[in-house]
């Protein structure tokens, strides 16, 4: 790729920290385990210096605690051995997002996201259960079934290739399977201080609030639609459709409560959102998961989900979602 991608490899994490400092990258890759900073450390101080770089770990270094270390940190991560075609695949596809934020700064927002906030009472009932050794995993399903931050972030982990799963996985009941409950409780024990940070003001605990109850609406309408193996997978998709304002509230606070203001005042909710983000919420939560590697369906879902016409909506995962939000935008008049 020499000839279409400018790129430079280094020894280590300082030193990549040091280019950084007067040549930032549109993609930074590292190894997990290095001497000095590791892969993790290195994609924090990225995260937080430089939040519009895309962040990859390419690692064959196993210990799970320390790949959970990446979950905030890393968009993706990629196993050990890896097929050159497949890592070129997920370059191009980071590339093709960060080319849709023209509008400066919103691309440092998006792949800034580090934690997506909870409802305060959600985030509080799955620590609570997680702290339990007793705990069931049909519990914990129901609990993260209810909260799209957590579903989002479990579904991020679980669909890394850290974990080396044979297939996509599109639901919270999936993921819990797939990862057990130890990782589990690791994951969103971690995600979950940051995450309430976001909600300590009224404004922002009302918003998650709304996207959860929202959501679970939008879910149950979109399973019901989608009847069958992909029934749960609706269910997901509907309950994430909303996650873009999760980021949004994680990382631009005060333009999100100036788009709330808008909307109360009578401005349409995709203008206000144009006028004060230069995107809407949609495009933000489908980039998000894009970044994340979240399955296609769920990416189209939550990407055009107030489009009935859009693209892929010939899945009917994408068109169950469409059409329960255009029935709920009718029942809130």
């Amino acid at each position: 790729m020499r000839s279409q991608w400018r790129m430079a490899f280094l020894s280590g994490g300082e030193p990549a920290v040091v280019l950084f400092e007067s040549d930032p990258a549109d993609v930074v890759i590292t190894d997990m385990r290095m001497p000095g900073m590791d892969g993790a450390a290195l994609l924090g101080t990225v995260r937080q210096r430089w939040p519009g770089t895309v962040r990859f770990i390419l690692s064959g270094y196993t210990d799970q605690n320390a790949a959970l270390r990446s979950v905030g940190v890393a968009h993706r991560f990629v196993s050990k051995p890896c097929d050159p075609g497949l890592l070129l695949a997920a370059v191009r596809d980071a590339c093709e997002v960060l080319d849709r934020f023209s509008v400066p700064g919103l691309r440092g927002l998006v792949c800034g996201v580090d934690a997506l906030p909870s409802p305060p009472t959600s985030s509080a009932d799955i620590a609570e259960a997680l702290a339990r050794s007793d705990v069931s995993a049909e519990h914990v399903v129901s609990l993260v079934e209810r909260d799209p931050g957590s579903a989002a972030t479990l579904l991020h982990v679980a669909n890394s290739a850290f974990f080396g799963l044979a297939r996509s996985v599109t639901s919270v009941q999936d993921a819990v399977a797939c990862l057990g409950i130890g990782p589990v409780r690791a994951v969103l024990l971690a995600a979950g201080p940051a995450g309430r940070m976001r909600c300590e003001t009224a404004d922002m605990a009302r918003l998650t609030e709304e996207v959860s109850a929202d959501g679970m609406t939008v879910a149950n309408a979109a399973r019901e639609r989608v009847p069958g193996v992909r029934a749960q997978e609706a269910y997901t998709a509907g309950l994430l459709h909303g996650i873009g304002w999760l980021a949004l509230a994680a990382v631009a606070t005060k333009q999100v409560r100036a788009v709330r203001r808008d909307i109360r005042d009578g401005v349409a909710s995709c203008a206000a959102e144009r006028q004060q983000l230069g995107t809407t919420h949609a495009e933000v939560g489908g980039c998000l998961l894009r970044l994340w590697d979240l399955p296609a369906s769920l990416v189209n879902a939550v990407a055009h989900h107030r489009d009935l016409a859009a693209p892929g909506a010939s899945d009917p995962v994408v068109a169950a979602v469409a059409v329960a939000v255009s029935e709920l935008a009718v029942a809130h008049g």
